[in-house]
């Protein structure tokens, strides 16, 4: 028997298992889960995701989507050095005591610094490090299934410990 549970954003008052229901519903009427007919059908006061998509009025959602369209702008901007590309900010997150974290769901606030500057600062260069090793743990977990990735999978295993 499957189980689910929630792996990102959570609906409030829906289990995982419902959720995942209703994709499942959806992508057996339209062939797919697209996001379009997602947003459509949850206009429905009635629909499960109403209150999680609809949450906000209008002018609050379109604020939230320009900050959006922001943070994709600083996250596109690729610096090339010497044949090498890195992304030219990195995304640094504080909790309510101005300590950094990893949670976003905890996080006070979230802003980008000069990744050059990050690498340089001991105590954020620590954090990057830590959260690329975050995001490798993830990636294995997500993938852990796809054998043809087992030499990749190792090499993570190798750099988590360092």
């Amino acid at each position: 028997m499957q189980q689910y549970k929630y792996g990102g954003i959570t609906i409030k008052g829906i289990s995982a298992e419902k959720a995942a229901n209703v994709l499942y519903d959806i992508r057996e009427r339209h062939s797919k889960d697209d996001v379009h007919v997602i947003v459509k059908e949850a206009k429905l006061t009635t629909h499960p995701f109403h209150n999680t998509i609809y949450a906000d009025n209008e002018q609050i959602a379109a604020y939230k989507h320009r900050l959006e369209i922001a943070r994709q702008i600083i996250k596109s901007i690729i610096v090339i050095n010497e044949g090498i590309e890195t992304r030219a900010f990195l995304n640094v997150m504080r909790n309510k005591d101005g300590e950094l974290t990893m949670n976003g769901r905890e996080a006070e606030e979230s802003y980008y610094m000069d990744t050059d500057y990050c690498l340089k600062d001991e105590e954020l260069s620590n954090y990057q490090l830590k959260r690329a090793k975050e995001e490798m743990k993830y990636f294995k977990k997500k993938y852990s299934n796809l054998v043809a990735l087992k030499k990749v999978m190792d090499a993570i295993d190798e750099l988590i410990a360092i």
